[in-house]
């Protein structure tokens, strides 16, 4: 299957949210983002949401934005099902692009515990962990900063 790597409108953003509430629904200590939340988040800010389709389905997202002189990984969703297929390789690959095409200098995010797979695959593209803030509540719920130099 081919995918491709789009950087779509913000009114597409309700489905990206759908999309994501699926991914994320149980995962952390909190509800998924609402639209209203993305849309808050976005707003005032050079932003960037890139989808992942497949046979005109889709099967991942990258929501991110700049923040001084990085672009700042916000969420990064893959479709359980069609994970290890190198979507989020193609996302990551686009959003490191668009931190070049717009002068930036590097690319962070922050990854929870519960996200191992995202630890991983972050660390194993050069990403460097910066710190680890400790959650309150749980430790699966800690919060690592991880930066990539461009």
């Amino acid at each position: 299957m081919d995918i491709i790597i789009e950087n779509i409108s913000i009114e597409k953003l309700d489905q990206i949210v759908d999309f994501n509430y699926q991914i994320f629904l149980g995962m952390y200590e909190n509800e998924p983002y609402s639209l209203d939340q993305y849309q808050n988040r976005l707003k005032d800010k050079k932003y960037f949401i890139l989808s992942a389709m497949g046979d005109n389905q889709l099967l991942g997202d990258a929501v991110s934005y700049v923040d001084s002189d990085s672009l700042y990984l916000w969420i990064m969703g893959v479709d359980k099902n069609f994970r290890r297929h190198g979507i989020a390789t193609k996302l990551l690959d686009h959003s490191e692009e668009i931190a070049k095409e717009n002068s930036l200098k590097q690319v962070s995010a922050k990854v929870y515990d519960v996200s191992p797979e995202m630890k991983s695959f972050l660390v194993s593209r050069g990403y460097e962990l910066l710190k680890i803030e400790e959650s309150v509540v749980d430790k699966k719920y800690n919060a690592n900063y991880y930066l990539l130099k461009i």
